[in-house]
């Protein structure tokens, strides 16, 4: 009996994707019945009607809900090969296509029944899809309930799928974040990532606060970066301050991305430790230095004398990698040396000006490159 109504759900599937196919044809125009006529670019491009990610969804809805278990389930399949193929990978479907789409695929996997229960790859997939294409309460409830109960596959499908953009969100679905996060349900650079896709702002605290419980330096990159994308130029200090801390503000190859725009921002009005910390950095990454020129000049006036080294040899290189015209860059390293008075710094600013003088007018030289 049960190889009869695998071979009979088979057959279901088989006949809608028949359909589809056929469907697909009905709407090409009949040649045999049009006139020869001279073909024009605009006549070429409304030869075939596009066939919308609604209608592909449309088209599958009676296979997704009549017939037996095993039938829908392919049926679901083919559906989400199409949905997550190259022609409709990035379509965003209607509100009422998702909400029809989001039912009919939850309660299919859902099912259990003598007859057949869904495959563990197949929660997964509808899972991941729901919470990639799918926004709303149906999708998020979903997504949750996932979470909580779901295999480690959906589990995995449903974070992958939160982690991109424009995916299902909301205060529910942050709170679920964090609170798997403090479980140790979600570890290492994940964490910081999620956390700011689902809370945005309000994830400054609880990613800082991550970022200085650990000496990870990956989970550590991660928080920083997270940190950078909510946009909150403030959020530097202590990004900088734990890259300090743990080694990480003088290896510019275990370093992680840096926006040089919300680094100058944060630079306006650092002082003490904080501009401190930013000249080691522009040591470290002299592609800043130009977006940071103002606290550069600080710290050679102002600051102590490993800081004043530090924004010297951080202009020396910044004229050697051509991110800063070599001019400005001798204007900068003379003004300093001609009141400067501690012997050490002072002959490293003689020697750092020589070779900042020898690029001005060199013809091999390029440009200053971009920011």
């Amino acid at each position: 009996m049960r190889k009869v109504e695998i071979v009979a759900g088979c057959c279901i599937a088989l006949l809608a994707i028949v359909s589809v196919g056929q469907w697909y044809l009905d709407r090409q125009p009949d040649p045999s019945k049009e006139k020869p006529q001279t073909k024009t670019v605009e006549s070429v491009q409304n030869e075939t009607t596009a066939v919308t990610v609604d209608e592909v969804v449309e088209t599958y809805l009676p296979s997704l809900k009549d017939g037996t278990e095993i039938g829908k389930q392919v049926a679901l399949g083919s559906l989400l090969d199409e949905l997550e193929g190259p022609e409709y990978g990035k379509s965003q479907l209607s509100k009422a296509s998702a909400s029809e789409l989001a039912q009919a695929g939850i309660e299919i996997v859902e099912s259990v029944s003598a007859e057949s229960s869904a495959p563990d790859e197949l929660k997964a997939r509808v899972a991941g899809f729901l919470a990639a294409r799918v926004r709303g309460p149906v999708s998020r409830d979903y997504a949750i309930k996932t979470l909580e109960s779901g295999s480690s596959e959906e589990r995995k499908a449903v974070l992958s799928a939160i982690a991109g953009t424009h995916t299902v969100g909301g205060a529910a679905i942050y709170a679920k974040i964090q609170e798997m996060g403090q479980q140790g349900a979600i570890e290492g650079p994940e964490l910081p990532n999620l956390l700011w896709r689902t809370g945005g702002a309000k994830a400054v605290e609880p990613i800082t606060a991550l970022m200085k419980s650990t000496d990870d330096y990956k989970v550590i990159s991660a928080c920083v970066i997270a940190l950078e994308n909510i946009g909150d130029a403030a959020a530097f200090g202590p990004s900088l301050e734990r890259l300090e801390a743990v080694g990480l503000i003088d290896k510019p190859k275990m370093m992680p991305w840096i926006s040089a725009g919300m680094f100058g921002t944060f630079m306006q009005t650092a002082e003490g430790s904080a501009l401190s910390r930013g000249i080691k950095l522009m040591r470290a990454r002299p592609s800043l230095v130009k977006r940071a020129l103002p606290a550069i000049e600080v710290a050679l006036s102002k600051g102590d004398p490993e800081t004043r080294r530090g924004a010297a040899e951080a202009v020396k290189k910044a004229v050697v990698g051509k991110y800063l015209d070599a001019k400005r860059g001798e204007e900068l390293l003379a003004g300093r040396l001609t009141v400067e008075t501690e012997p050490v710094l002072k002959a490293e600013l003689t020697g750092g000006l020589e070779q900042v003088r020898g690029l001005i007018g060199d013809p091999k030289t390029p440009e200053v490159k971009p920011q």
